[in-house]
């Protein structure tokens, strides 16, 4: 089922069921924030799709759309891959028809979510298996900074064009920031003008209910 919302008073389609392939979250609550949306008659109120633990899966924001307008996408399957050498991390998602290390995973969308560990308000990656189609979440920080590992050393630091680093230095602190890492070991360049800030609640714990 379709999911649709009125932007700018354009129906625009955010996405099918629970996957909202056609808006970033930062595009989607910026526009909410704004007074832009609008419900859709047979679609959720434009503030439910932004809450957190409602299901939804939101596209990753990749910088390369950031001049896009919400809802516009020239690929909806679109994934970033990233080279994975370390077979001690993220075993248990690889089909065993992928070839030996070094593997590739894709990263496809965020989710926010209260994470079952600690309560912790975040913006979870999701990564895609390419071979089966299978999609994953990283929730925890130890996870993330070892995924983060190999995004630096082999799609960073190996790269040779420069435009192709940038490109993935940008995909790595927007990961960073949607998990509110306030201290991060790892080395990303600084150089990070042009990367907006996530657009995500103050970060705190899930509240008693």
């Amino acid at each position: 089922m379709g999911e649709y919302i009125k932007y700018k008073n354009k129906v625009i389609k955010l996405g099918t069921c629970e996957s909202l392939y056609y808006a970033s979250y930062p595009k989607y609550v910026q526009a909410l924030e704004s007074g832009q949306l609008k419900q859709e008659p047979g679609n959720l109120p434009p503030g439910k799709y932004a809450e957190a633990d409602m299901g939804f899966l939101f596209r990753f924001p990749f910088p390369d759309e950031d001049h896009l307008k919400l809802g516009e996408v020239e690929d909806y399957r679109r994934g970033i891959s990233v080279t994975i050498t370390d077979p001690t991390i993220l075993e248990n998602s690889f089909s065993r028809n992928q070839p030996p290390y070094p593997r590739e995973i894709e990263l496809t969308q965020q989710k926010l979510v209260h994470r079952h560990s600690d309560g912790q308000l975040c913006l979870v990656l999701v990564y895609r298996d390419p071979y089966l189609g299978s999609s994953f979440r990283v929730e925890e920080d130890t996870v993330i900074k070892q995924l983060l590992t190999q995004l630096i050393r082999n799609n960073i630091v190996r790269e040779k064009d420069l435009q192709r680093k940038l490109f993935y230095r940008q995909i790595a602190r927007r990961i960073v920031n949607g998990y509110q890492l306030k201290s991060c070991s790892l080395t990303i360049s600084q150089s990070q003008k042009d990367i907006p800030a996530e657009r995500i609640p103050a970060r705190g714990k899930k509240p008693n209910r």
